[in-house]
């Protein structure tokens, strides 16, 4: 017979169990109305976050569970707590700018550092979204598309739109494999480390190991397949596009299930809880989660959305023990967009990057000592000029210099006036006058402006 204590410890245990099920949440973005939605597991809103503009991808820390939004369009990123405050928000026109191109998708990594797969390049950013580094060139990807993180062996999958790249935590390439067109989705399985790629111009699904060989290249019955996700028991579950089903397949590749839902209009992405191997697909506007282990599954709408959705994140607070906080009160308030970076993430910003800077010493100011006579002396050119009898005369020959030039100017003027009507008796006369003062002229001019020169580069030598 089992003793009261260990029905009492049975009973604790499974209540735990079963809030730790409850607890789960998911995240929304939703690109036409521009907002961030935070659900509950049963499709009750706790809250939203409006945003200038349209919000893309988005990736759950699991460590946190801090949400990370793309968009795009003004190419931002924006940090929210699931208390729904926006901790980080950096792009144009904020305190920091990471000059992104069009960001498509972003993973966290064990540091809460962020991968950001951009249009041009692979780009690291700390958790408060400085540039660590930029991966393009030679080591890049061809215009990446997907950025995944593997916690198997601790490393970055990025997928662009023929290739699939593989790195290490400091940007170095491990592998790179080839081939793909314009795939749409990639998972990785976390007990193994093999990688799913949804090829979706080749209409197959590959499936590499986490060395990069080819363990698997599924096509039977795929349609333009958009994603895939692994179960917790390895099996690789499709989204087949144009066919509007979902199939799972095991292992090896053979077909296991495929489920047809009428009410399903067309599916473009999965997102799986790997405790309960439940699925929740996304449809345009709907969000529904499959139960697979019902007879050729069973669909339940969860959310009815009025506008096309862009991204779905599941947040179960299995890493982290993260429980969402509990409404304030019925209903929600939006929650507009705030940059408080300028405050209190601005002092954590410089002591975060202090650590990685040289420190910089101010040097105490050094006493005079008087040098003897008898001693050498290294003469240390002045930055500031020191006024001397010399340079006082030289300003007055200068000044005279000037004088003189504005004299004979004037000289020069009252003669042409004087001279401005012409006599009938001489003009041959007057003519060869006015000539004649003009090269007196002309060459006092010069002779002045050679005298200043001369005195000007003496000057500059003296000093």
């Amino acid at each position: 017979m089992i003793k009261k204590t260990t029905l009492i410890a049975l009973t604790i245990l499974l209540t735990l169990l079963h809030a730790s099920f409850v607890n789960a949440t998911f995240w929304v973005t939703s690109e036409v109305q521009g907002t961030v939605h935070n659900f509950d597991d049963d499709g009750a809103l706790n809250f939203y976050v409006e945003l200038t503009d349209s919000p893309g991808q988005m990736e759950l820390d699991p460590k946190t569970g801090n949400a990370a939004v793309l968009i795009p369009e003004s190419q931002e990123i924006i940090i929210v707590s699931p208390a729904g405050e926006i901790l980080v928000n950096v792009g144009p026109y904020r305190v920091y700018d990471p000059k992104l191109t069009w960001p498509h998708d972003v993973a966290f990594d064990p540091e809460g550092n962020l991968w950001i797969a951009d249009e041009v390049a692979v780009v690291k950013l700390d958790p408060l979204g400085f540039v660590i580094l930029k991966i393009q060139g030679p080591t890049g990807v061809l215009s990446p598309k997907h950025v995944v993180y593997s916690s198997y062996d601790n490393s970055i999958w990025v997928l662009g739109i023929s290739e699939l790249v593989k790195y290490d935590l400091q940007g170095r390439e491990q592998l790179r494999i080839g081939g793909f067109d314009h795939p749409e989705g990639m998972s990785i399985n976390t007990r193994d480390g093999s990688v799913a790629v949804a090829d979706t111009d080749n209409e197959a699904v590959q499936v590499f190991s986490s060395e990069g060989y080819l363990l698997t290249s599924i096509t039977r019955g795929l349609r333009m397949p958009k994603d895939v996700s692994f179960d917790n028991q390895g099996n690789i579950w499709i989204i087949n596009t144009l066919d509007r089903k979902i199939m799972k397949f095991n292992k090896r590749g053979t077909l296991v299930t495929d489920i047809i839902n009428g009410e399903i209009g067309v599916p473009t992405q999965i997102t799986l809880d790997p405790r309960t191997n439940t699925l929740y697909v996304v449809d345009k506007e709907q969000l529904w989660i499959l139960d697979p282990a019902a007879p050729r599954g069973k669909m339940e709408l969860v959310r009815q959305f009025d506008q096309p959705v862009s991204d779905v994140e599941l947040d179960i607070g299995a890493e982290s023990m993260f429980v969402p906080p509990v409404p304030e009160a019925p209903g929600y308030q939006p929650r507009p967009l705030q940059d408080l970076r300028a405050t209190s993430a601005a002092v954590l910003r410089r002591e975060v990057s202090s650590q990685s800077a040289k420190p910089v010493i101010a040097q105490p100011a050094q006493p005079e000592v008087a040098v003897p006579t008898s001693a050498a002396v290294v003469s240390v050119p002045q930055t500031v000029p020191v006024a001397s009898e010399e340079s006082e005369a030289l300003a007055t020959e200068v000044q005279q210099l000037r004088q003189q030039v504005a004299e004979q100017q004037q000289a020069m003027n009252d003669v042409l006036a004087q001279r401005a009507a012409p006599t009938a008796s001489a003009p041959e006369k007057k003519s060869s006058e006015l000539m004649g003062v003009l090269v007196i002229t002309f060459v006092i001019l010069l002779i002045l402006a050679f005298i200043g020169g001369m005195m000007l580069k003496r000057r500059r030598k003296e000093e």
